[in-house]
């Protein structure tokens, strides 16, 4: 069979990953850590194997989850970079109810991970946690703020020509939503995804109503600083 190729997450792909994490955020499964899985340091690595390792994975994380007994909610993006080659950018849910136990859990599956890669060698680097720039340790996520800042960085492989317009003008959708594009490669098969907790049928289920007007994007993952000015393209 097959795959598609792509070289950028396309405007859809944005509207459905900043509609999960608003959904997510909606629904109290907040996403607690994030974490990054090289491929090329698997073992026998080639990049058409990235759906089926990736498809493993994620079944290898829901029986961690149902095992724990907790919701099974993500989403990811996939990148290809001159340093960590073909790599995926996970965000989990991790309950945010009970301090000690909440971080008690966070730690085991931090532990975890290594298992759950399919082609796992050993190699210490191909799974990497986000870390607390400070201490250097993984990062627990708690606020809004840091979960949109470590997403809005996930999403840097938008595409940079997407725009719309506004007051007669063209604007670039990297510039709307605060995210700067960096070129991530070209990628075999699905550059994004999210969890069935947290798609589009899911949403819908509930009355959720979809967020894809500029100003309802926005709203949902707003910036924490000054937003730099716009950059105007060619029509």
């Amino acid at each position: 069979m097959t795959k598609f190729v792509t070289d950028y997450i396309s405007r859809h792909g944005i509207d459905q990953l900043i509609n999960a994490f608003a959904y997510s955020e909606h629904i109290k499964q907040q996403f607690s850590i994030f974490f990054v899985i090289a491929w090329n340091k698997t073992k026998c690595w080639k990049p058409e194997l990235l759906s089926a390792r990736q498809e493993t994975f994620i079944r290898n994380l829901r029986a961690w989850c149902e095992r724990e007994g907790i919701p099974f909610s993500y989403l990811y993006t996939v990148e290809y970079g001159k340093t960590l080659g073909t790599h995926s950018n996970f965000a989990v849910h991790l309950p945010q109810d009970d301090y000690y136990n909440d971080l008690s859990l966070f730690r085991k599956l931090v532990s975890d991970l290594d298992a759950m890669v399919p082609g796992h060698t050993g190699n210490p680097f191909t799974v990497k946690v986000l870390e607390n720039k400070w201490t250097k340790r993984p990062q627990f996520f708690r606020t809004g703020k840091q979960r949109r800042g470590s997403l809005r960085y996930f999403m840097k492989g938008i595409d940079p020509y997407a725009s719309f317009n506004e007051g007669g003008k063209r604007v670039r959708w990297c510039d709307h939503l605060g995210i700067d594009p960096s070129d991530q490669g070209t990628v075999i098969g699905p550059r994004y995804g999210v969890s069935q907790s947290l798609g589009a049928a899911s949403r819908s289920a509930t009355g959720w109503q979809e967020l894809t007007a500029p100003a309802e994007l926005l709203a949902a993952f707003p910036l924490t600083l000054e937003k730099r000015q716009p950059e105007q393209v060619a029509a």
